[in-house]
């Protein structure tokens, strides 16, 4: 399957009542940009352990396993991005980040659900119905799939030639499936 890692997941707009957390989480996304996610964890995690809202804990979740993520340790991943959705329901990132984990550890159908929860809180995201079409594809749930690749190009993918290659390949696999069931059915 396809790498579905498309996009860099970090969330720059975090602000702190103190300078040394700002500092600290400043640090850890630079170090993220640089794609040294080792020592930009170390910043996240220095920053996870003060006292912030719920929103700001779940944000600081995320990127730790956003960098978790990109160390290729999945499973951690999803630890972090389950706290962050535990902590912020309505964070939509936090579900497309799980559900990408989900995809690298061959969990289509969790996948499946935390893409479809990403969806619910954003029905305009290209990549995320891109990406939901790969884990449907990979599920044989052909029709289904078809949907979310139509989404992908509606919604303007940054895949949306991939997703068009492979509407029209889907199209004519559900055809001759469609084909074969007809002749099943009249021996």
């Amino acid at each position: 399957m396809k790498k579905l890692f498309l996009t860099v997941l970090f969330t720059f707009a975090l602000q702190f009542s103190v300078f040394a957390q700002a500092d600290e989480f400043k640090k850890g996304i630079n170090l993220a940009i640089s794609g040294d996610f080792q020592n930009a964890l170390i910043s996240f995690q220095k920053v996870e352990t003060t006292t912030l809202s719920k929103r700001k804990s779940a944000q600081i979740q995320y990127n730790i396993g956003v960098c978790f993520y990109r160390l290729n340790q999945a499973s951690n991943a999803v630890a972090f991005f389950e706290k962050s959705v535990q902590l912020f329901p309505n964070y939509e990132k936090a579900y497309y980040g799980l559900a990408m984990a989900q995809v690298d550890l061959k969990d289509f159908a969790k996948a499946e659900t935390n893409f479809l929860k990403a969806i619910n809180l954003n029905k305009k995201n290209g990549e995320t119905w891109f990406d939901l079409a790969l884990v449907l594809r990979e599920q044989e749930k052909f029709t289904e799939a078809i949907n979310a690749f139509e989404n992908a190009v509606k919604f303007h993918s940054i895949a949306e030639s991939t997703a068009k290659h492979n509407l029209e390949m889907l199209s004519k696999y559900n055809i001759k499936s469609t084909a074969k069931l007809t002749s099943k059915e009249k021996k």
